[in-house]
Order: structure tokens, then sequence, then C-alpha cells
């Protein structure tokens, strides 16, 4: 397992923070299996087959590229962020309100596929990145991240480790039919370090609190440290018959280049000159 340690790092608000929409999503048709059906709403208008918004489905893993088009986004310098932010609503199923979604059959994160599975690899399989899943009851709501190499799916346990695993009142309270936001924040803290935050919160349909958190836990020789995928996990026991994602989009915030800064710096000089000389 790679350590995965306590640490505290200052975060600065980035004013060029640059925003992607999360909307071409795709379903791997090797892992679809009825009947459960599973909506989707705005920004996700296109689910499966670029048309149809609504999949029949039981259990399934889907992905989508992160912008319109595809796009790698790449934490090169300390202090570069990227994060993965949204609202899941989950209804229906099982025993109605009493229905349990935990056990971490809900998974969602941010990958990198790049070339990484050409054949004989299957479609979805040595994905690297890291994702989070919603636990309940005495299962926690881990951060994961993938091995390399993997031959497991992009948001399975399989060629993936438990790196840490969230606290809060998530603990003993179900993950059932309700509302919930969830957050994925990654940013570059060391040469060869990476620095995590996470968290899923809302209110189930009994009215329970579930909140679970993990804060400024440092990956000391992470997998990767480029994205290019969102993926996510509806598993065999969540039973939700529909699950709509609403203001699904990843930020991010590289720190300007040195050059750049120089350059302001070296125009700021120059503009407090000329505003001495013009003042007289």
């Amino acid at each position: 397992m790679i350590p995965l340690l306590l640490t505290s790092f200052a975060r600065v608000p980035q004013a060029n923070a640059q925003a992607y929409n999360v909307a071409n999503w795709v379903v791997d048709t090797n892992l679809q299996v009825a009947p459960v059906s599973v909506a989707n709403a705005y920004p996700i208008t296109t689910f499966i087959n670029g048309t149809n918004p609504t999949v029949r489905l039981y259990q399934f893993f889907a992905n989508s590229t992160i912008g319109d088009t595809p796009t790698t986004l790449s934490l090169d310098n300390v202090g570069d962020r990227l994060t993965l932010s949204g609202t899941a609503v989950f209804t229906g199923g099982g025993a109605g309100a009493s229905q349990d979604y935990g056990n971490v059959q809900w998974r969602i994160g941010l990958f990198y596929k790049g070339d990484r599975n050409p054949p004989p690899q299957t479609q979805g399989t040595n994905w690297l990145g890291y994702f989070i899943g919603a636990g309940s009851g005495t299962t926690t709501s881990p951060l994961y991240e993938r091995a390399d190499p993997n031959t497991g799916m992009y948001a399975s346990g399989t060629g993936a480790s438990i790196n840490w695993n969230g606290s809060g009142p998530g603990s003993g309270t179900n993950f059932s039919p309700g509302t919930y936001n969830f957050l994925l924040d990654i940013e570059r803290s060391d040469a060869n370090q990476l620095t995590f935050n996470f968290s899923i919160t809302g209110t189930n349909a009994l009215g329970q609190l579930y909140s679970v958190t993990g804060a400024n836990l440092l990956d000391t020789s992470p997998s990767t440290m480029a994205f290019d995928r969102v993926g996510m996990l509806c598993g065999a026991s969540l039973s939700a018959l529909e699950i709509r994602y609403e203001n699904l989009q990843v930020l991010y915030a590289p720190i300007p280049e040195p050059s750049v800064l120089a350059l302001t710096a070296t125009g700021l000089a120059g503009l407090a000159l000329w505003r001495r000389r013009r003042n007289g």
C-alpha cells in the first residue's frame, strides 16, 4: 500500500482556474447487467451511445472525457490542483427509504487512460488514478489508488489499494436514497507528492446526516499526476432505481509558470516606474 500521511498544506485560491464539463459518458458494455433503470440529468445529457439518456442496467462502469473534447490535465508544478465535484441524487430501490446503498457500491474518481489499455487489455483496465466510494454501517468510505500496472476496471477494487478511510457521521448511517454532495481534490504538494481532500455529504431518505471526509492526506509515491477521464461504478448491491448527477465538473487550477510570474513582476515594476516619472 502506498503510504498516505496526514499533513498540513496551505491552499490559496487561484484566479486562473479552468472548469471542464463531464458530459460525454459511455457505459462499458461488457459489464452491463439488467434490469435497474439508471437515468441521468444535467449536465450529463448523453449517457450511452451518445443519444439515450436512460440505461437499463443492474451493475455497470461508466466513464467520460474531461471536457467536451478529450483533455489531459497534468499536475506539472507544485501547487497545481485538480478538483472533481458535483451532486449525486439517488432515488428508489430495495426497501425504499430504509434501503442501504453502502458497502462502497457507488464510486467515482479521476483517472488516466492515455494508451494504457491496448490489446490484449480489456476495455477500461490498467488505468491509473484515484477514486472515492460511499460506505455505511460498519463499512468505511475509502479513497483508492490504482496500482501500476493493474488488470482491474478503473473503479474496481481489483488492482487498487485503499489508501485512506474517511471519517465522520457517515459511520453507522445508511447511504440510502437522498441527495449527496461529493468532492475529490488533488493537489501537487511537492516534487513527487500529492495531497488529497475528499468528502461525501448529504441527508438520506430517513432524514439522517451522512457525512464522511478525508482531510490533508499525503501520497508520497503517486502512480500518476496526469488525468484524462472521470469514471464511476454502480455496484450490484446499489439497487437504485435512478441516479442523477447535477453540477458535475472538473476544476483545473495550475499555478502560473515561473516565466509568466517573472514577466508579470517585470511589467508591474515598469508600470510603477512609469507612474513615478509621470507624477514627477
